[in-house]
């Protein structure tokens, strides 16, 4: 197995338990390592930058994208588009729908243009946001754990 394999699969287990109702371990493994995939993220280069800058998640990556916003970004790209497919997948996603409403309102999710095919697609962006931050806050900890290690 690969380190970014044994890596991947290490914080998939460490995740809330509430993010398993949609997608298997094995699942969000994979859906993690294709994160760090896309955006060329390894153990080694996290741990030399937070060795220098303790407030890296700020500053650009390699993508010219910003720490913090590239989870946005990949949970962007992981919401259906198809209106079928959000709606079958309503179930699945409904904790993160109720959140999405609860935390932006119905005119913060785009309801009154959307309808609730645009409430379902912020519940499955809510959903997919709070996979990939809790795995980089999980890598993070990874991370200073090594250097502690280190030092």
């Amino acid at each position: 197995m690969k380190k970014l394999e044994k890596l991947t699969e290490k914080i998939a287990n460490e995740l809330d338990a509430s993010l398993c109702d949609v997608f298997t371990r094995e699942e969000q493994s994979a859906l993690i390592q294709d994160f760090f995939t896309d955006y060329n993220i390894d153990f080694k280069s996290i741990v030399k930058m937070k060795k220098n800058d303790n407030d890296f998640w700020n500053d650009l990556n390699i993508n010219d994208s910003h720490w913090c916003d590239i989870s946005s970004e990949f949970a962007d790209g992981r919401v259906d588009i198809y209106n079928n497919d959000l709606w079958e997948s309503v179930k699945d996603f409904s904790e993160w729908t109720e959140q999405a409403l609860d935390e932006f309102g119905i005119d913060g999710c785009g309801i009154k243009e959307g309808g609730l095919t645009q409430l379902f697609a912020m519940g499955q962006y809510m959903y997919y946001s709070e996979l990939i931050n809790s795995s980089l806050h999980i890598l993070e900890e990874y991370t200073l754990e090594e250097l502690n290690n280190i030092n």
